[in-house]
């Protein structure tokens, strides 16, 4: 749980942009704006969460962080270092500090290792001392039997295969990690297993994660903060409760009217969205969200709305709200 904000991760002004087309006959080239000027922050011990509709940025988010892939721009401060700015030598020792747990557990792990050579690889390539006993440890903080060391990965299920993922992941003890969508490919049953492994694993190795879902419920039940990301942005950040009591943006209110709810009893009110997600290559002007707004003004279709905390640890990037604070 968040104890204090003391940051881990500072974000500013992140950007990335994909270049597609062009060849030897056609220069012409499109560009798809993945992720477009993100500005946050992680505090130490957190679960920060990043949900929303799928292609709004929030696993390229992720890469980025932890220089997986290339910005385009901006800055990603670990500890006060810009990662960013890192030589490959320095990004390496560097590297030991932050890690990923990937969606699939069928394609992340090399089908020709063991699984004490999966687990075992970090600490060889970083020369960990006392090898044996870090592996026995880990195996035995995810709950994998210690004689299962000499199988391989298709000798277990999709819950297992994502138990070794973490155990990985955790090999040269990170301070930050970023975990993409770990429980999307599982049974529900097991995504329960998995969460609340990873819940005790923060506690026990002293993690600070960011947890990027779809599932509005994985979200509310891990995070103690969430960011809602929309076609690039982030339109609304702040704590778990706080959001599912009071969404301000009118995106966020429609993701949570559509949660289901286990009570059939219990009637609420859906708020539906009109139309498609704008293209990322042609983001329409203004407020990328006014061509689905049922509360759209012409200020939304010019300004682009900035992200302002109206409200005590409560940012929102909208014209409505803002309005409404006047």
């Amino acid at each position: 749980m968040l104890t204090n904000h003391e940051e881990l991760v500072r974000v500013e002004n992140l950007t990335k942009h994909f270049s597609l087309g062009g060849s030897y006959f056609t220069k012409n080239k499109e560009t798809i704006r993945a992720v477009e000027d993100l500005s946050f922050s992680v505090y130490k011990g957190e679960t920060l969460g990043i949900v929303g509709e799928s292609g709004c940025g929030k696993s390229t988010t992720g890469r980025l962080l932890l220089r997986l892939m290339e910005a385009t721009s901006g800055s990603v401060f670990f500890e006060g270092d810009n990662i960013l700015d890192l030589s490959k030598e320095e990004l390496r020792a560097k590297r030991q500090d932050f890690q990923m747990i990937f969606q699939d557990p069928y394609a992340s792990l090399n089908p020709r290792m063991t699984v004490e050579e999966l687990i075992s690889e970090p600490l060889r390539t970083y020369k960990v001392k006392d090898r044996k006993d870090r592996l026995l440890k880990l195996v035995d903080a995810v709950g994998i039997p210690k004689d299962y060391l000499t199988r391989y990965p298709h000798e277990f299920s999709g819950g297992q295969r994502q138990r070794i993922g973490i155990a990985r992941s955790l090999a040269l003890n990170p301070k930050f990690i970023v975990a993409d969508e770990p429980v999307a490919a599982l049974d529900v049953s097991i995504q329960a297993q998995i969460i609340n492994l990873m819940k005790d694993l923060q506690d026990e190795f002293d993690l600070t994660y960011l947890f990027i879902a779809h599932d509005l419920s994985v979200i509310e039940y891990i995070s103690d903060r969430i960011a809602v990301m929309y076609l690039g942005s982030i339109v609304e950040l702040t704590t778990s409760d706080r959001l599912y009591e009071n969404p301000l943006h009118p995106y966020t209110q429609a993701l949570i009217s559509a949660i289901p709810i286990p009570d059939p009893s219990f009637l609420r009110e859906k708020i539906k969205l009109n139309g498609d997600i704008p293209s990322p290559m042609n983001p329409p002007a203004g407020c990328k969200f006014h061509t689905r707004c049922p509360l759209a003004k012409d200020i939304c279709k010019q300004i682009v709305p900035q992200l302002i905390e109206v409200e005590p640890e409560h940012f929102v990037a909208c014209h409505i709200v803002e309005e409404s604070l006047i």
